[in-house]
């Protein structure tokens, strides 16, 4: 009797056991006719990938134990997903031309031998030894490293040339005598990633985010000894002793990011600031230096004391940088010192609009390169004046297309879409000869010349802005470059339709219903949403099925991701569905990517049902991520 017991109590205590387990390690279910293949189920790795790679049908292989290959490569319809103790171990060379690799943080690529991956991957730091291996293996690649835990460096090593470092969370790299080189392009958070007292070695052009190091002082450090030109960009507020920015080291400080300078300190800037008229110094320290800007704003510092700051530009250089620009000065107060000039007021009137502009920073827009793909404010409005023809244009600022200037529009804009394009503000907007069609969408495009000292806006069927940048006026003011905004859409009168923007999200007025049917069929069917086309957007809808009985549902997706049959239980399942034998109705709120056209896919399970769209509005990135 007791040895029953026991028996009982030992089989209930295996239970949580075989229960947490992440990976039955004896019972392999695996099958090349099936939807994924455990590599167990083979003498090797290769003989899984031969043995799967029969047809080219995409498959999700398992890795469930350290598996060593010599020469391999991986097919780029394979899915790759390490589970349980999953790696693989190179000894001479690995190519996986698949970007699906699925795995935790931990390390799943050991062995002496070389790995290539395919450009466009994803890969995580955690995957390799750390993060010196890492980076030696990718060296030659085209990717995205996501640094998925903290880092220390054990040696000197270098990030390839076309290698993209990411943080998703705030993991920091630590150096204590070692240098990491050839650092560029950074994609993270507000949040600190460097430290230590070894050495980060970044390239000319890099933006770097002052909040990526521990002080101010500490993103000067790690930036001096490069010599080539870069941008520290001040996105926090700061608090920092004496230090000195060289000319090489350019600023741009957001609105409300001050720097707060130490009693008794002095911070001496010898390179541009981009900034606009508002305050970015305080406290009770001193600025100094010779700063290359040709006009300095008072706004800048607000009582904090400024002792020997001159512009770096002499008074010849500021003549012929106005005359080159087309801008009269009628009045400065510019005073010849030994080392250059100091500008303390300037009014200047430009000859190409007679608008007159006094103590701004005319070559803010240029003195610093604006990130890729960013643009800030700009946002679009029907103007009040004349909603139905008018669009009102908020200040901002934008890296143009082709990431080659900056386009600065320092006062709100509007521009008539039913008038030919002219410069200047309630001016005209349409490239001449072209009337303002029904139903028809246009881009709005900002437009810049090629310093960035002129500056206009246009509407244009293009979304590359070819008519506007091709139109007679456009030409003769000098803009030559140009930035998409957003895009409006006129009703069969010609009339702009009224929207609200927030950011990237623009919603309309009144929704729209797109659709609304009675059949919608097992057959996948493009459908047509009332979004900007040209390029592709997330459409932001109200969808809801009618179900006429019995288990039906309807499937809606994005017509870049493949044409699947809608499934209850199993990838891709529906969208909206029913399970009632009586008459029901099942909607919801969805965002779904469109194609240029605005159209999404639809399907359904059966003939039998009812889909209704309306359209409230899209979510437009507007060159962020090109």
């Amino acid at each position: 009797m007791k040895k029953k017991l026991l028996s009982i109590v030992f089989a209930l205590l295996l239970i949580p056991v075989i229960a947490s387990a992440e990976y039955f390690r004896d019972i392999i279910v695996t099958s090349t006719e099936g939807i994924w293949t455990d590599s167990r189920a083979y003498t090797t790795l290769a003989d899984a990938l031969v043995d799967i790679a029969v047809d080219g049908t995409a498959t999700d292989l398992y890795i469930a134990e350290s598996e060593t290959v010599g020469t391999m490569t991986v097919p780029a319809y394979i899915r790759l997903h390490f589970v349980h103790e999953g790696a693989i171990s190179v000894t001479t060379q690995l190519i996986i031309n698949t970007t699906q690799i699925f795995s935790g943080d931990r390390q799943i690529f050991t062995g002496v031998g070389d790995i290539d991956f395919i450009a466009g991957s994803v890969v995580r730091s955690s995957w390799f030894s750390d993060l010196d291996e890492a980076l030696d293996v990718t060296n030659d690649d085209t990717l995205t490293m996501v640094i998925s835990e903290a880092e220390t460096l054990t040696g000197n090593c270098a990030v390839g040339n076309n290698v993209t470092l990411r943080w998703e969370s705030p993991f920091i790299i630590t150096t204590s005598a070692f240098t990491m080189s050839n650092i560029k392009n950074i994609e993270a958070g507000s949040y600190q990633l460097f430290t230590g007292v070894g050495d980060f070695d970044f390239l000319a052009g890099s933006v770097l985010r002052s909040s990526w190091f521990s002080t101010l002082i500490t993103a000067q450090a790690f930036t001096t000894d490069e010599n080539v030109d870069l941008t520290i960009f001040v996105d926090q507020p700061e608090t920092t002793d004496t230090v000195t920015f060289d000319a090489f080291q350019s600023l741009a400080i957001d609105p409300g990011c001050l720097i707060n300078i130490n009693t008794g300190q002095t911070i001496t800037i010898n390179s541009s600031i981009a900034a606009g008229n508002y305050q970015i110094f305080t406290d009770d320290g001193t600025v100094a230096g010779a700063i290359k800007q040709l006009v300095i704003p008072d706004d800048w510092f607000a009582g904090t004391e400024v002792v020997t700051l001159t512009s770096s530009l002499d008074a010849l250089d500021i003549t012929e940088t106005l005359a080159t620009l087309g801008i009269t000065a009628t009045q400065a107060e510019i005073n010849t010192a030994a080392d250059g000039i100091t500008a303390t007021a300037v009014e200047i009137n430009t000859t190409s609009d007679g608008d007159t502009a006094k103590n701004n920073h005319v070559h803010a827009a240029e003195s610093v390169a604006l990130p890729r793909g960013y643009l800030g404010g700009l946002q679009m409005s029907n103007d009040a004046g004349d909603t139905v023809h008018d669009i009102l244009i908020a200040v901002g600022e934008c890296r143009n297309t082709g990431h080659t200037s900056n386009i600065v529009l320092a006062s709100a804009l509007t521009k008539q879409i039913d008038a030919t394009w002219a410069l200047g503000n309630d001016a005209g907007g349409m490239n001449d000869g072209e009337a303002v069609g029904n139903a028809t969408w246009y881009s709005v495009h900002s437009l810049g010349n090629v310093d960035g000292s002129v500056t206009g806006a246009g509407y244009d069927t293009s979304v590359t802005a070819a008519n506007l940048l091709a139109d007679a006026a456009v030409i003769a003011a000098g803009l030559t470059t140009y930035r998409r905004i957003g895009s409006v859409l006129t009703d069969g009168s010609a009339n702009i339709l009224g929207f609200t923007q927030v950011g990237d999200e623009f919603l309309w007025d009144d929704p729209v219903e797109d659709i609304n049917l009675v059949n919608q069929g097992a057959t996948a069917i493009s459908r047509t949403l009332s979004v900007a086309t040209g390029i592709k957007v997330h459409a932001i809808i109200n969808a809801v099925s009618h179900l006429a009985g019995g288990a039906q549902g309807v499937y809606l997706n994005s017509l870049d991701i493949d044409d699947e049959a809608p499934e209850y239980a199993s990838t891709p399942l529906l969208t909206l569905e029913g399970r009632d034998t009586n008459n029901i109705d099942f909607d919801g709120l969805l965002k779904i990517r469109t194609n240029t056209s605005g159209q999404i896919r639809s399907r359904g399970t059966d003939a039998n049902t009812t889909l209704i769209i309306a359209t409230l509005g899209w979510i437009d990135r507007c060159g962020k991520d090109d």
